[in-house]
């Protein structure tokens, strides 16, 4: 992963090149569900706006998160598809904090509105972050839905006012200024 924020404040602000950390375990990014309200051009997860068969019951996401706890994973970032869109999305979330994980939520950012974003913040999620494709129109043609960027900029400053650290997760193409989209974002 490489954080562009930090890049760039080690460019304005250079200090000695430090220790290499040894991270304390393996990070598990976990596609909880694959409905989705959106449908990405680039989906990995072959995600639509429907209920899918055969996806793991609550207890059953309870007893892999006890297993994940016994192989000491100490990161959990819940995804999806749209990890929203699951019904028992903050009993996970809550039952994951209390068993001592660092939670991160990984989502659209479109459905983090007023409606929910006093429970996101009850949760306490360490991180949430919010796929951006590019710049407005770029994101928007990405995720087929007019408004989407609108919407998870949205997200992510309603996170920020709720004091949650939230950011974006952005896939850097050749096509699309990256520096500039972060740059508007961090303005």
């Amino acid at each position: 992963m490489f954080r562009i924020t930090q890049y760039m404040d080690s460019l304005i602000n250079p200090s000695p090149v430090p220790t290499p950390r040894k991270p304390p375990g393996p990070v598990v990014i976990w596609n909880l569900v694959r409905r989705c309200n959106l449908t990405c051009k680039h989906c990995y997860s072959i995600s639509a706006d429907i209920d899918f068969p055969g996806e793991l019951s609550t207890e059953q996401v309870f007893e892999v998160m006890e297993d994940l706890k016994r192989f000491k994973v100490p990161v959990l970032i819940l995804s999806g598809g749209e990890p929203l869109l699951r019904p028992d999305i903050f009993e996970i979330s809550k039952r994951a904090k209390d068993m001592g994980f660092y939670v991160g939520l990984s989502s659209n950012g479109t459905l983090i509105d007023e409606n929910n974003i006093q429970q996101i913040a009850d949760i306490g999620y360490d991180y949430v972050g919010v796929s951006l494709d590019g710049i407005k129109d770029t994101h928007d043609k990405f995720r087929q839905k007019k408004g989407a960027f609108d919407e998870s900029l949205a997200g992510i400053r309603l996170c920020k006012e709720h004091g949650i650290k939230a950011g974006s997760n952005t896939h850097i193409r050749s096509h699309e200024p990256v520096l500039k989209l972060v740059c508007r974002l961090l303005l």
